[in-house]
């Protein structure tokens, strides 16, 4: 099972303009393999890692997530939507999704993940230096849905 957004926002197609809460916004999303960071990116996900590992029976860490690139004016980390910056999204196993898709069960999670690691990698169209494993089309089945 895979889910997008936290609370009251979860699966609601029409809240992608809530920043930190909602799913992630509809379109099409390349598949990539997740930078690493900083010298301080990195020791706090470490931390953090080892502490889900230990107190919370993690099994992946964030260098095994993906990060979900959005096909717009800019193919990069962030999109515009509704007039509201989001970004950051990732594909990543969980119950915590500040607009991530997340995989609830680390099985799934880990079925995906290797076949994604056995797929060749693809040049994403007009970005000469991105490379993808894939793409996912995200979909809003729910517009009925106010957000406030």
């Amino acid at each position: 099972m895979a889910f997008s957004g936290n609370s009251i926002y979860r699966n609601k197609g029409a809240c992608g303009a809530v920043k930190g809460e909602g799913p992630i916004p509809p379109g099409k999303y390349w598949i990539v393999d997740r930078g690493s960071g900083g010298l301080v990116s990195k020791i706090r996900e470490k931390s953090l890692d080892l502490f889900n590992k230990i107190y919370n029976g993690t099994q992946f860490g964030h260098n095994e997530w993906f990060a979900l690139y959005r096909d717009d004016w800019g193919i990069d980390d962030g999109t515009w939507i509704d007039g509201v910056y989001r970004g950051l999204f990732r594909l990543h196993p969980g119950t915590i999704s500040e607009g991530c898709i997340t995989i609830a069960h680390n099985s799934d999670y880990a079925q995906i993940r290797n076949a994604l690691m056995n797929t060749s990698l693809i040049q994403v169209p007009c970005m000469r230096s991105l490379m993808a494993r894939g793409w996912i089309e995200v979909v809003a089945s729910d517009y009925t849905y106010i957000c406030s």
